[in-house]
């Protein structure tokens, strides 16, 4: 049994799935945090199953009830928007472990937008860190850290949910060392990494007509989020007119000959389709008109 007591927090699946991880294990959760509103009930429902005090504080009553508590505590942070202020830092009762979307010290900030900018930048390799929280944004002591492969087909939604059953799989394996009194991290490498925004989108989510074919479907694929919508669809300017493109295709099929745009208008005269034809293959749009 943990001497600590146990906080989760955060928002969605992930966070649910670690604490069920810790229940199967007998190991009690003190309380659970939801620190941003889900579209899915998957916390709150699973605190009513198993009888753990659930809230949604505020970011300001989040700080109180941190700051409030005196016994020994290990508060993960998984999937969670919250940024601990320095008054809840300088804790000495408290282990602050947080769960990060990328391979630190690359990467640092908001998970969404790390898959998304590894993407675009066309990385061959992501990852996922579990590590220490301290004053500075994601760099804290790395506890635990593996890797996985991008291939040249994936889009952001099937590396996030890839990164998140790695990171749900290092919990499973490695939970008793992240609550052990001996816990300790080792310090991140030099070099951090562009801190990745919220809102941070490549090329402030346009398309540029005169990227090439492996630009344009890394800038396609890095803003993927299939049906969850988590970015907005790309943009593209055509003849002065702004478009928004959310639906795309990518085909590659080796060609003969140059560069091509063809222009495809519905019946009533307003353009639905651009398809980019390149010597390595084809990018196929298809546009509303921007309201």
């Amino acid at each position: 049994m943990s001497s600590f007591n146990i906080i989760v927090m955060g928002f969605g699946k992930m966070p649910a799935d670690c604490t069920n991880i810790l229940l199967s294990e007998n190991v009690p959760v003190q309380c659970i945090w939801e620190t941003e509103q889900s579209g899915l009930p998957t916390l709150e429902g699973l605190c009513a199953r198993f009888d753990i005090p659930f809230e949604r504080p505020s970011r300001n009553k989040t700080t109180a009830l941190l700051n409030s508590l005196t016994d020994p505590t290990v508060v993960f942070s998984i999937n969670n928007n919250y940024l601990f202020p320095e008054t809840v830092l300088k804790k000495d009762n408290l282990r602050i472990i947080n769960f990060h979307n990328s391979l630190l010290p690359s990467y640092p900030g908001h998970g969404r937008s790390t898959t998304t900018w590894a993407i675009f930048n066309g990385e061959s390799r992501h990852g996922v860190t579990w590590h220490l929280v301290n004053a500075g944004i994601d760099n804290g002591d790395i506890l635990r850290q593996e890797e996985f492969s991008i291939s040249e087909t994936d889009t952001a939604l099937k590396v996030m949910m890839r990164a998140i059953s790695l990171g749900t799989d290092i919990f499973s394996r490695y939970w008793q060392t992240f609550i052990s009194p001996e816990c300790t991290g080792r310090p991140q490498g030099p070099g951090q990494g562009r801190m990745c925004k919220r809102n941070d989108i490549p090329n402030n989510g346009y398309i540029e007509t005169s990227w090439d074919f492996d630009l344009m479907g890394r800038f396609l694929r890095s803003t993927d989020y299939g049906p969850f919508k988590l970015m907005p669809s790309p943009k593209i300017s055509i003849n002065g007119e702004i478009y928004v493109a959310p639906r795309y295709e990518i085909n590659k099929e080796t060609r003969p000959g140059g560069r091509e745009l063809l222009l495809k208008r519905s019946s009533d005269g307003n353009l639905n389709e651009a398809e980019f034809i390149y010597k390595q293959g084809r990018i196929r749009l298809f546009l509303q008109k921007e309201a």
